[in-house]
């Protein structure tokens, strides 16, 4: 309710308190007319003590709502916009209005700032980016700059969004320097790369006695070079992937798939494994999941580190579930769950980053497998987490849009 009309309420219930009282004082305390006079005065300057006095308390425990948080709008210095359901801008703060100027724009957002806003709105969801490759490049004048999107839906009684709020934050500093990080690991993995192939080449001549003969010793010693040589490629190989992800250089080729087909290709993949250390696979697929439109060879590799992670660290003689059911906002979320140890809740923000080990997992690789994952999903415009507990086995999901 605006202030003016609540300040108004309370001076009118003032009042009619105090005519009720006055009436009572003068019948009972003032009958002669010196009396009513004398105690009408009185009356009059209590009653203005009782107004100033609501007034005053109002003033001290209702805030001003209507002006505050506009205040806060404008003074913030990310550009921040309202829109409604009609797809136009309601509301700017300064920052937000220099933007359009420079851009040349009328109340209109950018263009692609303008589709992301409109697919939230649709769906009724926030979009919520947090790396700086989901950034947006928009270019101003001479300057080019990244922003990312922070979309919050503005809910109504139906459940559906009556419109959005659209925090656009500057992060061109942190995407170069990103990708200079990106660009020198690629560089370093490369030139590392080369020679250390050759080195492979000759280790395998060396071990098939293209050379002469070897003895015991030194045929051990060369397959024990052999392994740490294949090793060391194998990381060049996932840091080059995940430069390339991250970059954004990685073309995806993209077809409608069901999620069965996807789930059945990954299971027959990991079959030979899991049998090995006695885990059974169970598939489960819930009726009506729409198709999605993935890379079927990248998303492979997505479910396959799901897979071999549940194996690894589920213990012989367990059950390892492959679940296909409707996530968040029709998105399809595919999840493996195993029941092995779980993972305590201050690892589980770190699990997706690069060169990360659980303490203490004994595991031989070097972290790259669920990071790789993590940008392969982003690459498809979906979401990826996991859910465990330590002693109750872990849920790790990814979800993806549908096809449509």
């Amino acid at each position: 309710m605006p202030r003016w009309k609540m300040s108004l309420g309370v001076l009118v219930l003032s009042l009619l308190l105090l005519s009720a009282v006055a009436s009572l004082v003068m019948e009972y305390f003032a009958p002669s007319g010196a009396g009513r006079i004398w105690m009408g005065g009185l009356l009059m300057v209590l009653g203005g003590i009782i107004t100033c006095s609501a007034t005053r308390c109002y003033k001290r425990f209702v805030p001003d709502t209507d002006t505050r948080p506009r205040a806060v709008i404008e003074a913030y210095p990310s550009p921040f916009f309202l829109m409604g359901q009609d797809g136009v801008v309601e509301c700017l703060n300064p920052a937000a209005a220099a933007m359009l100027s420079l851009l040349g724009l009328d109340s209109r957002f950018p263009p692609v700032v303008q589709r992301l806003a409109e697919t939230s709105l649709a769906q009724g969801m926030d979009h919520l980016p947090d790396h700086p490759a989901q950034a947006v490049y928009i270019r101003m004048g001479e300057k080019d700059a990244y922003y990312l999107p922070r979309i919050f839906c503005i809910p109504n009684k139906k459940g559906g969004a009556v419109g959005v709020a659209i925090m656009l934050v500057d992060v061109t500093r942190v995407r170069w320097m990103d990708e200079l990080r990106t660009g020198q690991i690629a560089t370093v993995s490369h030139e590392i790369k080369t020679p250390l192939t050759a080195i492979r080449v000759m280790l395998h001549l060396l071990l098939e006695k293209k050379f002469g003969d070897l003895n015991t010793d030194q045929e051990e010693m060369m397959r024990t070079a052999c392994g740490d040589c294949e090793r060391l490629l194998r990381t060049l190989n996932h840091l080059l992937e995940l430069s390339r992800l991250e970059a954004g250089a990685e073309l995806m080729q993209m077809a409608p798939e069901r999620p069965e087909e996807l789930v059945g290709l990954a299971v027959g993949a990991a079959s030979e494994i899991a049998s090995l250390r006695g885990i059974r696979l169970e598939t489960e697929t819930a009726p009506g999941c729409p198709d999605v439109r993935v890379d079927a060879a990248r998303f492979g590799h997505v479910l396959g580190n799901f897979l071999s992670n549940a194996v690894k660290f589920s213990p012989a003689r367990s059950t390892v579930r492959v679940r296909v059911s409707e996530g968040e906002g029709g998105y399809v979320r595919f999840s493996v769950i195993d029941q092995g140890a779980g993972i305590a809740e201050e690892f589980q923000n770190r699990i997706f980053d690069r060169f990360f080990r659980l303490p203490g997992s004994g595991s031989e690789g070097v972290g790259l497998g669920l990071s790789i994952a993590r940008e392969i999903v982003r690459a498809h415009q979906g979401r990826i987490g996991v859910v465990s507990a330590p002693g109750r086995g872990c849920e790790f999901y990814c979800e993806l849009p549908p096809k449509n």
